[in-house]
């Protein structure tokens, strides 16, 4: 019976003990192995992710200019087109002020256009009759204020926008 007692201590006491662990010697490097070739392409990713962001936020920025554009154009009081393309200009210009204005003018393209698509002759909004729609057409080169080169998803890639509304 005594030895029965000591028995139970014994597998009681194996129980309550916290397990060891050992490190296996074959291991060691398996972790840092692993990092070495994961963490490049997390790196390409995040930097990938970046550049996916900056492309739609050009885009929507584009496509708040072309709309500013179209409400100057509709107003009864605007009576030229380079007032219109005037504004596009500058809200382009304050969106990327990083920018030199030079390189953004030349990487956009402003259309003042009728409702058949035909930029007006002169530039003449004054000639216009109420309720006739105009379109502004903006045409941006994202590589203008791209922050990464490196990656040719987007290289080249011009976003363009046209905004209609009807002349007051």
């Amino acid at each position: 019976m005594g030895a029965d007692v000591k028995t139970q201590q014994k597998k009681s006491n194996r129980m309550t003990q916290p397990i060891q662990y050992r490190r296996n010697s074959n291991r060691c490097g398996a972790a840092a192995v692993e990092a070495a070739l994961i963490f490049p392409m997390l790196i390409v990713l995040v930097f990938v992710a970046l550049d996916i962001g900056q492309f739609v936020n050009v885009a929507q920025t584009v496509s708040n200019a072309s709309r500013e554009g179209a409400q100057l154009a509709c107003k009864n009081s605007t009576v030229s087109s380079s007032e219109v393309v005037s504004k596009v200009q500058t809200y382009l210009q304050s969106c990327f002020p990083q920018v030199e204005a030079t390189t953004l003018n030349e990487s956009m393209e402003i259309e003042v256009l009728d409702d058949k698509g035909v930029a007006f002759p002169e530039g003449d909004l004054s000639v216009v009759p109420a309720g006739t729609e105009i379109s502004v057409r903006v045409a941006f080169e994202f590589s203008a204020v791209r922050w990464l080169d490196g990656f040719s998803v987007w290289s080249g890639d011009v976003k363009e926008t046209i905004s209609v509304g009807c002349r007051e």
